[in-house]
């Protein structure tokens, strides 16, 4: 009986070291992770970040640049899509509403130069 629970000790503590070691992109929490749209309030990645792993249909609801005051509406200058396989697409109006620019797999944008300050939604798509 003691090796039996030696033995499902052991195989439980191998399940919680294969599983609990393995880390996944927070969203909203201040890094630029693998997996993430990270949004910046100034040109070449600065300024202050957001990042969402999922999409945002519209960025007039508060949230705030990491180590700023300024809300995200209209106040992205650079951008890096970290995803290793997905597009993402930032748009001018809330609700996906005129699309302006489509970002690749792990590229990034270090001004928008024309798009400065344009963005209020994003959309995760296949490339």
């Amino acid at each position: 009986m003691v090796r039996r629970t030696v033995a499902v000790l052991a195989s439980a503590l191998l399940l919680v070291l294969a599983t609990g070691g393995t880390a996944s992109a927070a969203s909203k929490n201040g890094k630029c992770e693998s997996g993430e749209l990270c949004v910046y309030r100034l040109a070449n990645y600065t300024g202050g970040l957001l990042d969402f792993v999922g999409d945002d249909a519209n960025y007039t609801n508060g949230d705030v640049f990491h180590g700023t005051t300024y809300t995200l509406d209209n106040r992205a200058t650079s951008v890096v899509n970290n995803d290793p396989a997905r597009c993402v697409t930032l748009y001018q109006d809330i609700s996906h509403a005129k699309p302006m620019i489509t970002i690749g797999p792990r590229s990034a944008v270090s001004n928008l130069r024309l798009l400065d300050n344009l963005a209020s939604s994003h959309k995760w798509t296949a490339c």
